[in-house]
């Protein structure tokens, strides 16, 4: 590792690749939603999950799945906005081989969720609209927070 003026000496080439390693997690830390949006889409999601599963009961619970899928995806939207006026790109799709098959799994495990809830409640197990609502709401919080952007953010130790 030499320079046309010196060589570059081993602890400042780590120090380099810590600050690198920092502006990174900085970055990716920037893409995550602010605790108020991502407690608003996971109440969203829990109850779409729980409309979803009671939707043959009435017509109400079918109004309260249309209204809070129309929130989640406004809640999206608002939180693309939120990021691109904090100046940071969005790139829909994933070059990176390990995002596209993480994002795909986390909405078929969504969806999956959903309905296995929905055939058990119309087999008569009343609680399981409840508790798939819980699992999805816990599942997509866990993944917001670590994963905002498909890489796992890691907490700094020193600043915590």
């Amino acid at each position: 590792m030499t320079n046309d003026e010196a060589q570059i000496s081993r602890d400042s080439a780590r120090e380099t690749l810590s600050h690198l390693e920092r502006t990174r997690q900085q970055a990716v830390a920037a893409f995550r939603p602010p605790l108020w949006l991502t407690v608003i889409m996971i109440a969203l999601t829990g109850l779409s999950t729980l409309s979803y599963s009671m939707i043959e009961r009435s017509d109400e619970w079918a109004q309260l799945f249309y209204i809070s899928i129309s929130a989640l995806v406004f809640c999206g939207f608002f939180w693309t906005f939120l990021v691109r006026s904090r100046g940071v790109g969005i790139n829909y799709i994933f070059e990176n081989p390990f995002k596209r098959p993480l994002a795909m799994l986390i909405g078929f495990m969504g969806g999956f969720l959903a309905g296995i809830s929905r055939d058990l409640t119309e087999s008569g197990v009343m609680w399981s609209p409840y508790l798939f609502a819980l699992i999805n709401c816990i599942m997509l919080f866990y993944l917001v927070h670590k994963y905002p952007t498909g890489e796992r953010l890691k907490e700094d130790e020193e600043n915590a």
